[in-house]
């Protein structure tokens, strides 16, 4: 019983730094004095580094809506890819979405939305909101259902970010600083599974 009450208070713990940490993020196309935006926010290649850091892996969930050829040559590391309109997320169910995705994997990743902090969208280049109408789709879809969490949108070039945090990046040619990473999450993940034991 006291090993059960331990890690309920670690995780609560760990939600609550977690809280604090995605309110203490301050982005650029924010005013102090403005009211927050009912939306997706933009945010820069720098801040989606932030949030990577920040999260533990199924806090996150993140959508690459580039067409298929291009996210398996490159892709952030667990991002969900998605091709479809606006319209479709719009009138399709959550179930219907699900079933559109491609892989299991995908399918999975996409399930955590509701549990996730936040949902992170990228496409190729996205300079305004209005550029990514299916991002926008699916945050009045997750707030419909009453999610939480906050919606962002990688501003700019996602070649951009890509390169500046190559060490998120896997694909065709996944570098040796992603092959690291990786590496170094599933030891977390591995640490984790021991210490609950």
């Amino acid at each position: 019983m006291a090993n059960f009450a331990q890690t309920w208070f670690r995780q609560r713990r760990e939600q609550q730094e977690v809280s604090n940490r995605l309110q203490s993020l301050r982005m650029d196309d924010q005013s102090h004095n403005a009211p927050p935006k009912d939306g997706a926010r933009m945010i820069l290649p720098a801040h989606l580094n932030k949030l990577l850091e920040m999260f533990p892996t199924g806090q996150i969930v993140v959508m690459d809506l580039r067409p298929p050829p291009d996210y398996q040559r490159s892709h952030i590391h667990g991002a969900i890819n998605f091709r479809a309109p606006a319209s479709f997320v719009s009138r399709a169910s959550m179930e219907m979405i699900e079933k559109a995705l491609t892989d299991e994997a995908s399918r999975s990743s996409f399930d955590k939305w509701y549990t996730s902090k936040c949902v992170v969208f990228y496409n190729r280049v996205v300079e305004y909101p209005w550029e990514a109408p299916v991002a926008e789709a699916f945050f009045q879809k997750f707030r419909s259902k009453h999610w939480p969490g906050q919606c962002f949108v990688l501003k700019g070039h996602y070649r951009e970010f890509s390169q500046s945090f190559d060490k998120y990046i896997v694909g065709v040619n996944t570098t040796d600083k992603a092959t690291k990473y990786l590496a170094s999450l599933q030891d977390v993940s591995w640490e984790k599974s021991v210490s609950l034991l």
